[in-house]
């Protein structure tokens, strides 16, 4: 059995990889998954046929979720435009 605790704020499924080897040479392997709430605990648990007596040695290993973290961030630019303006004026001249 493997108590897996969650110590994120979102919750996300969880994989627990059992890897046994008995005293007889057999080889032992489960695979379980479940969704562990934020903060959340929760057991996991593979069970094996051995025969009696035989010694069983082995690794547990898990796989937490990936997340992804992203937050937005605005930019701003302080930007100055000109503008050129000719006038023009049109004159009558008497003479």
């Amino acid at each position: 059995m493997a108590k897996v605790t969650n110590q994120e704020n979102e919750g996300g499924q969880f994989t627990v990889n059992f890897n046994m080897i008995s005293s007889i040479k057999k080889q032992y392997t489960d695979t379980k998954t479940n969704y562990v709430g934020s903060y959340g605990t929760t057991d996991f648990e593979a069970i094996f046929d051995t025969q009696m007596g035989e010694t069983i040695n082995g690794t547990v290993s898990v796989t937490a979720p990936v997340t992804t973290k992203y937050h937005t961030v605005t930019k701003y630019r302080d930007e100055t435009q000109y503008k050129t303006e000719t006038r023009y004026r049109t004159e009558t001249r008497c003479d």
